[in-house]
């Protein structure tokens, strides 16, 4: 049994119910698709968005970007300037690339 504090108990109850999300599927692969126009799947990015709505918090916006430091720092400046979002969540990759 998890006894929580009167902090706690108080942060907890005047917390937000529902929270405000970026997602970014970090994937050059996916990323050069999307700038060619052609089809591909992004089975992370719509399952991230889809159990955060499923909890009741809201997606404010899904972005594709490049495996690359320069557009993952942005991504990352872009939220921390944006009073709208909560918190935000990266994921995909397989390393950072080279930029192009």
């Amino acid at each position: 049994m998890i006894v929580l504090s009167e902090s706690s108990k108080s942060h907890k109850a005047h917390a937000p119910k529902s929270l405000n999300f970026a997602v970014f599927v970090c994937s050059t692969s996916r990323y050069n698709s999307l700038k060619e126009g052609t089809e591909f799947t992004d089975v992370s990015g719509e399952t991230i968005a889809k159990l955060l709505k499923k909890a009741g918090h809201a997606v404010m916006f899904k972005r594709i970007i490049a495996d690359d430091k320069d557009a993952i720092e942005h991504s990352v400046h872009s939220v921390l300037d944006n009073p709208g979002l909560d918190a935000a969540i990266f994921c995909g990759g397989t390393g950072i690339t080279h930029s192009m």
